[in-house]
């Protein structure tokens, strides 16, 4: 699946931040490429990049781009943004974004050690009072160039090798093992994480997740064998899986290492073995460490490498290589989530999302991965908002388990290819939807009633919210029905089509159901019962509330 932050190109990093940021909005084609080229001659001074100097002053955010090459250039960093306290009309921006390009991981370690002393910096030296939050973006500007990685083995003669059988080929097409063969190694760890350094998060590329966050100690466990006893951690690890795409990309002629050659994106990938990588790479490459401790592990921590490759390029193994990834992976906790992940729809939507960079297609991102994406949403996310304003059913958006919306709707409901027509179709509101939510998170978060029954309903109330907002647009806009669901092709607000002002409908929204709750004697905590729900839609007073959401989208 391509991901067009992977290139060796940075100011290709800076253009997509900006279109995923949604800053091109208020420009036509010709004055974006004039910014565009305005920030290739900025970059090329190799000085810092603002949206004012790119003659958007208008927009709400204020943006700094860094290119840094090393630790010591902290100062001018820090220099430049000081420079820019004589910046005119500085109360008009609410974000402030500090976009950081980096060329390798263990750059990108050490600028993130500089993320609170900047963000104070800011607060500090900018004084800009309407600035509500700083947002420090790291980038790994990935080198998409041929390179030779060295990893040293053991030794060649006590590998394995596991070669495809041309019995079973002839017997069972359908046979991982007709297909993908492997070498097996014991190999030094710190060269398979300086593989990561270099190609970043692009070497997990077929895993069915990233790195996830570490609830069993495991980062724990890792970082200490590597600082106490390095050589005894290929006993305590499960060991690395790695697929290459070709024969041709493993070179065996020297019995102490295996050379393996990365020419493009994809054609390396570690797909087990994701947490233990990133995690030896913090190591590895955390400049705090004493340099006898990391010499001694460099040298003594190995690890059990699997190296598969595909017999044939021309076959298509996407499905054996997602089983592949999904089996080892089950050695350690694997969600049903990160098994969905390897579902065509979700390629489906990803693909439309890589052709059609605009306000309605978004991405699903796997568990862990970091990205800038503007529009980018778990699977669960995605499919809850789903739930809540395409099935109109925001009792089981709310209640139930991840599991069951996963089964309900990605494996029964999304049967057929979902291309641009079916996308349109069941989900062009999502980031409408979402960003409806996000705007009811942050008034619900902020806000308490003295009632508290109120405060009941708007704490569990987020998904009836959105689900009754949806209803009164489709009611207002007269969206047609097609079949049992309603045909969202033409829907016309975008995530731009609401404010903070939101408030107000809130305010009725949390009034009606009161009012409701009380008539009829319900508990207002009863949110997962659907028939209250279906009551409410036809409740007279709820007409207040259809006359606020179409009064303030008309």
């Amino acid at each position: 699946m391509a991901r067009k932050i992977n290139n060796n190109n940075c100011v290709e990093l800076i253009n997509q931040f900006l279109e995923e940021k949604d800053f091109f909005k208020e420009y036509d084609n010709d004055e974006i490429q004039k910014i565009k080229n305005n920030v290739k001659m900025t970059l090329y001074k190799q000085n810092f990049i603002t949206l004012k100097e790119l003659n958007m002053e208008n927009s709400d955010d204020f943006v700094n781009f860094f290119y840094v090459k090393n630790g010591q250039e902290i100062e001018s960093l820090i220099s430049e943004i000081r420079n820019q306290n004589n910046i005119n009309d500085k109360d008009q921006f609410n974000f402030y974004y500090i976009v950081i390009i980096v060329e390798n991981y263990k750059m990108k370690l050490e600028v993130e050690k500089w993320k609170q002393e900047i963000r104070r910096l800011i607060k500090k030296e900018f004084e800009c009072k309407s600035v509500t939050r700083v947002i420090y973006q790291i980038i790994q500007d990935v080198q998409n160039v041929s390179k030779e990685f060295d990893v040293r083995i053991d030794s060649r003669l006590s590998s394995i090798t596991v070669p495809f059988d041309n019995n079973v080929q002839n017997l069972n097409s359908k046979s991982i093992s007709s297909k993908v063969s492997s070498y097996v190694f014991t190999a030094n760890l710190y060269d398979i994480a300086n593989m990561y350094n270099y190609i970043g998060d692009v070497l997990f590329d077929q895993n069915v997740r990233y790195k996830l966050k570490d609830s069993f100690d495991v980062e724990k466990n890792i970082l200490s064998t590597l600082s106490n006893s390095p050589e005894d951690f290929w006993y305590l690890n499960n060991g690395v899986t790695m697929i290459v795409s070709s024969k041709d990309n493993i070179d065996l002629f020297n019995p102490n290492k295996v050379v393996l050659s990365f020419n493009k994106f994809g054609n390396i990938s570690i797909i087990n073995g994701a947490q233990t990588i990133s995690t030896a790479a913090n190591y590895f490459f955390d400049n705090s460490k004493l340099k006898d401790e990391l010499d001694y592990a460099k040298k003594n921590a190995k690890v059990l490498l699997r190296v598969m490759y595909v017999n044939d390029p021309n076959t298509d193994c996407k499905n054996d290589l997602n089983k592949i990834s999904v089996s080892l992976n089950r050695q350690k906790p694997i969600s049903v989530e990160d098994i969905a992940y390897t579902n065509e729809r979700i390629f489906e939507i990803n693909q439309l999302y890589k052709d059609n960079r605009d306000q309605y297609h978004f991405y699903i991102s796997k568990r862990g991965e970091e990205t800038i994406k503007k529009y980018a949403y778990s699977i669960p996310t995605l499919l809850r908002n789903y739930v809540a304003y395409y099935q109109q059913k925001p009792g089981d958006a709310r209640s139930k388990s991840s599991k069951n919306i996963i089964d309900s709707v990605l494996n029964d409901e999304l049967k057929y290819e979902i291309d641009e027509v079916e996308f349109n179709k069941r989900f062009k509101p999502i980031n409408f939807v979402v960003g409806l939510g996000s705007l009811y998170d942050k008034f619900s978060n902020s806000h308490q009633y003295n009632i508290e029954n109120k405060n009941t309903i708007l704490k569990n109330g987020k998904y009836y919210f959105l689900s009754l907002v949806m209803y009164a647009l489709i009611l207002k806009d007269t969206i047609p029905l097609d079949g049992n669901h309603y045909d969202f092709s033409d829907f016309k607000y975008t995530n731009d089509s609401h404010s903070d002002n939101i408030d107000e409908i809130i305010e009725v929204y949390v009034d009606v159901i009161n009012e409701y709750c009380q008539n009829t004697g319900l508990d207002s905590n009863d949110f997962k019962n659907q028939k209250l729900y279906i009551d409410i839609k036809n409740y007279e007073e709820n007409k207040r509330l259809f006359d606020k959401i179409n009064e303030f989208f008309s």
